[in-house]
């Protein structure tokens, strides 16, 4: 951010629109998760220890170095001194100041609080201490799986493209503040904004955390969180002059394109095409759902004197929110028993003519607490299968007796729990069923599994 802007845009209405310590995230939640409950709140305090010329534009932001989510953010005025409070935690602490002219001084520390802690009078521009000692490799915890629903974590990668022009391909990164800034602002839907701008310090520092050279007592876990969503922007030239501003939100996991805009940025009003964008694009992530698939697994067996009956299920349903405010997710679609089976235990007799009927399932999954889901499932209407059972005549000359309907064979019959918990992160749950009289009956066994699976 060294270039000026482009004509008729003042560095000061630049900042205005877009500093450059906006990358704030609505999941503070996230960041104070891992903390105990009862911990108290720290407070870190001081100055910059950078000058603050007058029109200048100064922040500060303090940045989980578990999670990678930003968990406070401030302006900062002339005199560079702040105040935040934070959960007890290990942070990493950043300061920045843009002058008028477009100069760009930044600082970083790294800052441990621990349950009520009061740390002030302190300065970024404190000298790091150096370690001793040779850093070792890495020995990553890797990511612990942990879900939060209902949530949904977006990143934003650097604008990529160029328009050839120095001016505009100067504010590439000014508009990537920007839009995470609108992210920020526009998405009221509990969405996670990703810090990427200092990830590879942040990694540094884990690798050192897991080294000899720390206390196990006080090593700081990694667990970042993982991104759902990419809003990736890019720029090209335009006519007369102009940018061309494209912002796409892609799926992490797959790469599918779920949501696009794009618009003509005019140097003399290019904040307000980027906040129209922002707008269009925060609407968009706030429809987005986030997914749980729940697949019913069944293997049933029906007993009786005369015959038997096998059949199995395999299941899937996907379970959308249908408010993203709500942390409700509901699913319902087709059931019915496939490899179905019936075997005579009468020699003069067989079955013929399965009747395998389709109906419907349904499931409910709600937060039960901050670590658990309840999940409810059900059929939706008599699944049990039948056959009709064909003997051969007594004797000869005897009349052909028609076939009889109506013989049982596999059902869903009192298979459960309907209702259970499992972790956020998903888990599955044992069902079983049992109807029976002296041997005869319905026998079922199986499982349930909730996953998460990401976006839709």
């Amino acid at each position: 951010m060294s270039s000026n802007p482009p004509a008729g845009v003042g560095w000061a209405f630049v900042l205005k629109r877009a500093p450059v310590w906006a990358s704030v995230s609505v999941a503070v939640a996230l960041a104070l998760a891992a903390a105990d409950a009862s911990a108290k709140p720290g407070t870190f305090a001081g100055s910059l220890g950078i000058k603050v010329p007058k029109g200048a534009e100064a922040g500060i932001r303090a940045v989980n170095r578990a999670t990678g989510t930003v968990a406070a953010a401030r302006p900062v005025g002339r005199s560079g001194s702040f105040s935040l409070s934070l959960a007890p935690g290990q942070y990493l602490v950043v300061g920045s100041v843009v002058t008028k002219q477009g100069k760009f001084v930044q600082k970083r520390i790294g800052v441990s609080l621990k349950s009520g802690q009061k740390r002030k009078r302190s300065s970024l521009k404190a000298r790091k201490r150096k370690r001793r000692g040779a850093r070792p490799r890495a020995a990553f915890v890797e990511e612990l799986g942990d879900v939060t629903p209902g949530r949904l974590a977006v990143e934003l990668p650097n604008v990529t493209g160029s328009t050839g022009d120095p001016d505009w391909d100067a504010l590439k990164g000014g508009i990537n503040d920007y839009m995470m800034n609108e992210l920020f602002e526009g998405t009221k839907c509990g969405t996670a904004v990703i810090e990427l701008e200092h990830r590879a310090e942040m990694l540094k520092e884990l690798e050192f955390q897991q080294s000899p050279y720390v206390d196990p007592s006080t090593r700081l876990i990694r667990n970042l969180i993982i991104a759902d969503i990419q809003v990736r922007g890019s720029i090209s030239r335009a006519p007369g002059g102009n940018a061309k501003l494209v912002m796409k939100i892609v799926a992490s996991a797959t790469g599918k394109t779920l949501g696009s805009s794009e618009v003509t940025l005019r140097r003399e009003a290019w904040a307000d095409g980027v906040e129209a964008v922002g707008k269009k694009i925060s609407d968009d992530i706030c429809n987005l759902s986030d997914v749980y698939e729940v697949t019913l697994d069944v293997s049933g067996e029906g007993r009786f004197a005369t015959h038997s009956g096998t059949g199995a299920i395999h299941q899937t349903l996907r379970a959308l929110r249908n408010d993203p405010a709500e942390k409700v997710w509901r699913a319902s679609g087709p059931l019915q028993w496939g490899a179905v089976t019936f075997a005579t235990n009468i020699p003069e007799c067989s079955l013929i003519d399965y009747v395998i009927p389709a109906v419907t399932w349904s499931v409910t999954i709600t937060v039960a607490d901050r670590d658990q889901l309840e999940v409810t499932w059900a059929p939706g209407g008599n699944d049990s299968t039948t056959a009709s059972v064909d003997c051969h005549p007594s004797g000869p000359g005897d009349p052909d007796p028609p076939p009889i309907p109506g013989q049982p064979g596999v059902a869903l019959l009192n298979t459960g729990p309907g209702t259970f918990v499992v972790p956020n992160a998903g888990g599955t749950q044992p069902v079983s069923g049992i109807v029976s009289d002296g041997g005869d009956g319905f026998f079922n066994t199986g499982q349930v599994t909730v996953t998460p699976a990401g976006v839709e």
